[in-house]
């Protein structure tokens, strides 16, 4: 967007019948709070009301204002100037060369002021004196006399206080604190007013209208000096600034920092107190005069006012900076910066300023400032990562971007699909600024977005060194966002550095050996190059090793000896339950293989193990055999009892008898074989028990 401090706003338009539009012409204004208050040129006054907005802040000029009453004050002059003393719901009316007080809001007489008689100028202000009665002072210009009076002003009194004697009537006067300056018709003077003294500052040539005198407060007043030049004037009768050049035909100034507004007979041109140039010009055919506002000024014509409000300063700043003026920019901010921001705003400002003019100078792909200027500016750098297509599924779904440039993202998105080598060089800036920033407070709350938008770099540059020595050392990528930009890109060897370094030692493992072992029969790598690259890690060669024995059936006798080595070294480094698991597996390969060899088995460094093995295995085979022996010795020896007994048994001869019962199952004999024991007949089966 352009720049401009102010926009313009119709507030109000005065209908009136044609014969009365000329004697009812605007002719003054005043402004307080909601309360506008319009004096003609026929001796009318007229109070507008402003609507309160919902958060209390009263805008002139942003709504439709609503007619109050109207007061005519009994004469054919105009009003010549009006002054709202709020303190006491005073308003100060200065007509036919007398002043007279009304209310605020009924717009009645206050009876116990009398009009004060033959003046030609005044201007109120409130001294703020600590520990005194609330009151506000006024000083006047004496239309008969050559002196100035300084009165005290009460909720029911006025009195003159001092007369300041004068050479010369003034035109135009302005009071700060205890400074007054003035004009007469040739030149500007300065007043004390408590001791009275007056100095002289310059001489003028210009028309009783055009003399001006307007207070800016610290003590400064801005004077319509010679040559047509803005001069502002301290109550020291010094200059701090540059004086401003303005035309020729300047008739009124207001001001609304850091502001001054000039009236010109057919438009209004705005200037700023920091670098004392034109910001603005706003045609305006038949402005009349000019208001100091709250938040801007207000201008009027016969019939109409109108109101230019400030632009809020954030908006003014981002304006500068995107026309690509950043010095202006700050020194707008530093202009203002004492007299409205408090300290947290002006940083914040600050930082602003610095972050739009380092995207200003990334769009012109100045790198190096643009870098500069984010790092100072602090701005967050997902603000930029989130500039790159591939990158948006980085950012989470708790941040919202404060960038309000949609259309140059847009227009540099273009750039990069239609120039690759443009693309490239906004990477490695991308690179080189999240590597400057990566250990800084600046990546607090993205530090997962920085190192995942890190490892998205190195892929798409083919960096592979860079990448793996990134994902090995400690970083806090997000892995649900890095591991498959990774195997998308067959980057196993990194993928599993990634998981060492985030503490999954399991899955970096699988990793490292699924590189080796997910190749195709004719794409295997030489095992002994692999061994010799795993030899640092334990774990993923005792897999490798399963993979050569169990899957390739590999025969050669070295890969069956690291394999019972391997599986030895991991039952003393695992825990209890690995343990066990660990040590079947050693046992089954140690009966199962045919292709160790022994001595080397029995004389590593696991030795007690394998021991323990081979002597268990020995005490199970010994002990089966022994059983085996003694059984056969028992059945032995129960054929030679039986044998025995059939002998002695067939030496003797005894009678059965028909329904002769065993004597020890009580039976009936059923077979011709029996036997007798001790003169006692039985089965030859109950004998045998």
């Amino acid at each position: 967007m352009a720049f401009r401090p102010f926009t313009q706003k119709h507030v109000f338009k005065k209908l009136v019948a044609p014969k009365e539009r000329d004697k009812a012409s605007i002719h003054s204004l005043e402004c307080y709070g909601q309360n506008l208050y319009i004096g003609t040129k026929n001796a009318s006054v007229q109070h507008l009301i402003f609507p309160r907005s919902s958060d209390g802040d009263q805008h002139p000029g942003q709504w439709s204002v609503r007619e109050g009453r109207t007061r005519k004050l009994g004469s054919t002059s105009s009003v010549a100037q009006l002054r709202a003393v709020p303190l006491f719901n005073h308003l100060l009316v200065l007509c036919d060369r007398s002043i007279a007080a009304l209310n605020m809001f009924s717009l009645e007489p206050i009876p116990a002021l009398k009009k004060i008689q033959h003046v030609s100028l005044f201007e109120v202000w409130n001294p703020l004196l600590p520990d005194q009665t609330p009151h506000v002072q006024m000083v006047t210009s004496s239309s008969r006399r050559k002196v100035i009076q300084i009165h005290v002003v009460g909720v029911d009194s006025w009195e003159v206080m001092k007369e300041i004697l004068v050479l010369q009537d003034p035109v135009a006067l302005a009071v700060d604190g205890s400074s007054m300056c003035y004009a007469t018709t040739d030149k500007y003077l300065l007043c004390d007013i408590h001791t009275g003294s007056s100095e002289e500052l310059f001489p003028h040539s210009h028309s009783r209208q055009q003399a001006i005198v307007f207070s800016v407060g610290q003590g400064e007043f801005l004077l319509n000096g010679p040559e047509y030049l803005g001069m502002f004037v301290m109550k020291t009768g010094t200059c701090q600034r540059p004086p401003l050049q303005w035309p020729r035909e300047v008739l009124a100034a207001a001001m609304c920092f850091p502001y001054i507004v000039t009236l010109q007979p057919q438009f209004l041109s705005i200037y700023s107190m920091v670098d004392l140039q034109q910001k603005q010009t706003v045609n305006l055919q038949g402005a009349k005069g000019l208001l100091s506002a709250s938040d801007g000024v207000l201008v009027f014509t016969e019939r109409e006012t109108f109101s230019l409000r400030l632009v809020p300063f954030q908006e003014q700043i981002q304006a500068l900076v995107q026309e690509g003026k950043v010095e202006e920019a700050s020194l707008l901010l530093d202009g203002v910066q004492a007299h409205c921001l408090p300290d947290s705003c002006k940083q914040e400002l600050q930082q602003n300023i610095s972050c739009l003019a380092g995207f200003a100078k990334l769009y012109k792909q100045d790198f190096s400032e643009a870098k500069d200027l984010f790092i100072k500016g602090h701005l967050d750098p997902r603000e930029i990562i989130q500039l790159y297509p591939d990158m948006q599924s980085i950012i989470g779904i708790d941040f919202h971007s404060q960038l309000h440039e949609k259309n140059k993202i847009k227009d540099l998105r273009s750039r990069w699909e239609e120039d690759r080598s443009v693309f490239l060089s906004y990477l490695y800036f991308l690179e080189e600024f999240l590597l400057t920033v990566r250990d800084t407070q600046q990546v607090l709350a993205s530090v997962k977005e920085v190192d995942s938008a890190l490892l998205r770099l190195y892929v798409e540059l083919g960096d592979a060194e860079s990448l793996q020595q990134f994902v090995a050392s400690p970083n806090k990528c997000e892995l649900d966002l890095c591991v498959p930009v990774l195997e998308k890109h067959k980057r196993f060897y990194a993928l599993g550095s990634l998981f060492q370094s985030h503490g999954k030692l399991t899955d970096a493992i699988q990793i490292g050996v699924h590189i080796f072992t997910g190749r195709r029969p004719e794409d295997q790598v030489e095992s002994g190059d692999v061994l010799a690259l795993l030899e640092e890690y334990p774990l993923a060669m005792l897999l490798y090793l399963e993979f050569l024995i169990h899957n390739l059936k590999s025969e050669e006798e070295r890969h069956h000896n690291y394999l019972a080595l391997a599986y030895a070294d991991r039952i003393l480094q695992v825990g209890e339950e690995m343990h066990l698991k660990t040590r079947e597996k050693l046992q089954q390969h140690l009966w199962e293989s045919k292709f160790y060899d022994i001595s080397i088995v029995l004389y590593c460094g696991t030795l007690d193990l394998a021991s323990k093995f081979l002597f268990g295995s020995f005490r199970e085979t010994l002990h089966q055999r022994r059983m085996t022996m003694l059984q056969k010795a028992l059945s032995e020896a129960e054929l030679m009892r039986h044998n025995v007994m059939r002998m002695q048994a067939s030496k003797t001869k005894f009678r059965l008898d028909r329904g002769q019962t065993c004597d020890v199952c009580q039976k009936e004999f059923a077979e011709p074989q029996f036997c007798s024991l001790h003169g006692n007949m039985m089965h030859l089966d109950c004998a045998g028990s």
